[in-house]
């Protein structure tokens, strides 16, 4: 590429992130200055990354994302299937 620009392997080795997660920043507008051209994106060298905050609709502040399991999923027990137990369904002739 041109000495002023970025393809998005490159950006993504920068960022330390997938080439995908970064193909879909392109699209989805978060990484400017970025276009498309000959169905390659090309990223310009002083692009900035922007990624919206999510908003609680009724507070309207910033949602913090939970890392790892749902709150209270550790005290409740695994749904599974029932083991039947074969012995005592079979009659003893």
């Amino acid at each position: 590429m041109s000495p002023t620009f970025w393809t998005p392997s490159e950006v993504a080795r920068l960022e330390n992130i997938p080439l995908r997660s970064i193909q879909s920043m392109c699209q989805r507008g978060e990484i400017y200055p970025a276009t498309k051209v000959g169905g390659m994106w090309i990223i310009a060298k002083a692009y900035v990354i922007e990624r919206p905050a999510r908003l609680d609709p009724v507070t309207k502040m910033p949602i913090k994302r939970n890392k790892g399991r749902p709150v209270g999923s550790r005290d409740k027990k695994p749904m599974g299937r029932k083991k039947k137990n074969y012995r005592k369904a079979r009659k003893k002739v």
